[in-house]
């Protein structure tokens, strides 16, 4: 027993060991030499399998920090986490586990600047428009015909504060979310109708990122993740909290005509 406790303790963190293989499939795969979206989605099957855990950025909700766990993954940060790490095997020769942190802060921040709990991106559309802005990613072009644009109140969680202890803990950040949400309710926001998502899916790349519309009132979308294309079908790749893992779904329109509440689809494409 004692052999075993010192041999666990030896063992590196899960952060580390995950973070290490990538690395090295990276190199060894020349991931480098591959655009962006193709790099996403290999980092994304690197975590085929991984648990579905919520909430891992809020443990604490006394301050707000770049949290990063690599072995339990929610739809958000299955998706950002892939695209930040897919970003730092093109940029870096020899990527540290500190150019994860800057390149996941870069994407999680409003203005890629961590700041207090306010400054996060929480709804996706915030999210999609921040980095979009600042050419992290670009809207797929709206000359398809297809995107219509949704005037839906965003205000979920200013409207149930008492669901997210940091606002329970700090109730002067209410006010300032409240007017994030105006804002961001105010500003031009492009969606797929889900009846029209089974002709536009044609257009789709893989490691595309999507967000799922939603009628839940004050949301905007209820679940987030990835396209991958396979065998000339876009497939949602997503942390799955029904599956408790993350999988290889259906094809998107599939999914979507299968959940009675989702409405239709965001998606933006990884620029650099």
């Amino acid at each position: 027993m004692v052999l075993l406790g010192l041999l666990l303790s030896l063992s590196p963190p899960p952060n580390s060991a995950i973070f290490d293989r990538i690395v090295a499939h990276a190199k060894a795969g020349r991931w480098r030499q591959k655009r962006i979206g193709e790099r996403t989605i290999l980092v994304a099957r690197e975590f085929l399998g991984i648990p579905y855990v919520g909430h891992t950025l809020d443990a604490d909700p006394s301050s707000e920090k770049c949290v990063i766990r690599l072995d339990g993954l929610d739809c958000v940060t299955f998706y950002e986490t892939s695209f930040a790490f897919a970003r730092i095997l093109g940029s870096a020769k020899s990527p540290s586990f500190n150019d994860l942190i800057n390149s996941v802060t870069n994407l999680r921040y409003r203005g890629g600047k961590l700041a207090d709990y306010t400054s996060r991106l929480y709804y996706t559309t915030d999210w999609m428009l921040d980095n979009t802005r600042r050419g992290n990613v670009e809207v797929v072009s709206s000359e398809i015909g297809v995107f219509e644009e949704s005037t839906r109140p965003i205000n979920f969680m200013t409207t149930h504060a008492k669901l997210y202890p940091a606002l329970v803990g700090n109730p002067s950040f209410v006010p300032v979310l409240a007017r994030l949400e105006t804002q961001l309710t105010s500003q031009v926001r492009l969606f797929v109708p889900k009846a029209k998502v089974k002709a536009f899916q044609t257009q789709l790349k893989s490691g595309d990122i999507v967000g799922i519309c939603t009628d839940v009132p004050g949301l905007d979308c209820s679940h987030t993740g990835l396209i991958v294309v396979e065998k000339g079908e876009p497939r949602f790749f997503h942390a799955s909290s029904d599956g408790k893992k993350v999988l290889i779904g259906p094809v998107i329109s599939e999914y979507l005509d299968k959940h009675a509440k989702a409405t239709g689809l965001m998606v933006v494409r990884p620029e650099n």
